[in-house]
């Protein structure tokens, strides 16, 4: 499945050699978090990708950043944080 983010992920300049940034948005296609916010418990999410938790952190807050991930409002205070892919992203900056 393919849709206009993930072209411009593709082209994003920031992106290309963001490793962890890529296995962290092949990691979300896989779990179909196109329209049901998906959580990501750190831990659980650096072992699956073979990761230091630090860079795992550091790869999801430059895609929120970048406009890859939207992260939604957590249930409580301690639940973890939850992210569906955005199907659509704006002009990307080079």
């Amino acid at each position: 499945m393919t849709f206009p983010a993930w072209f411009a992920f593709h082209r994003h300049p920031a992106l290309r050699r963001a490793v962890v940034a890529n296995s962290v948005y092949s990691e979300m296609i896989l779990r179909n978090a196109f329209f049901s916010p998906v959580e990501v418990k750190g831990w659980a999410w650096a072992e699956t990708l073979d990761v230091e938790r630090r860079n795992l952190w550091r790869a999801i807050n430059l895609l929120v950043s970048l406009g890859f991930l939207v992260e939604h409002p957590r249930a409580h205070t301690k639940s973890p944080r939850r992210f569906t892919i955005a199907l659509n992203v704006g002009p990307i900056d080079t």
